[in-house]
């Protein structure tokens, strides 16, 4: 049996799960072209010698790679500045996993001043103009925005 030469457009898209316009989007930023383009019907078609590059641009996109070093990297295929554009990626990740861990402090920390205030009965929430305790429903449904109080718990009040 033979071997397909050309896949429609859809069928590639659906064997690398990405959306048709994806692949539109990398045809127009001239990341992958089709191998050919029907000009009566404008219908694009994809060889098995464009799977590699495919693949090789899922797995980049995967990293975090843009698309316009992702080109880059692709169409130099210089084994150095691929190891340069992956080192500058990974730089980039461990910045922002340092900026995702001091938000989580952060969010720890006010976790526990809330829970503690809660413990200590002095929080209360400003919604709809009106001051209601944790402990009573707050119709926030119809409030998205509210502004959280705490008060000094009797601990904190003994240190002043």
């Amino acid at each position: 049996m033979a071997e397909r030469e050309l896949f429609q457009i859809g069928e590639v898209a659906k064997m690398y799960h990405l959306s048709v316009g994806t692949l539109r989007h990398y045809e127009q930023v001239g990341l992958l072209k089709p191998e050919y383009t029907d000009p009566a019907t404008g219908y694009r078609y994809y060889s098995v010698r464009q799977f590699e590059q495919l693949t090789n641009i899922r797995y980049l996109r995967a990293l975090g790679l843009p698309l316009d070093e992702i080109a880059a990297t692709l169409h130099d295929r210089d084994v150095d500045n691929i190891a340069e554009a992956l080192r500058r990626q990974k730089e980039l990740i461990a910045r922002k996993k340092q900026e995702l861990e001091i938000m989580e402090r952060k969010i720890d920390h006010r976790l526990a001043q809330l829970e503690d205030a809660r413990r200590s009965g002095y929080v209360r929430v400003r919604a709809d103009g009106n001051l209601y305790d944790l402990s009573e429903d707050i119709p926030l449904e119809k409030n998205k925005n509210c502004l959280l109080y705490t008060s000094p718990s009797p601990r904190d009040r003994s240190l002043s």
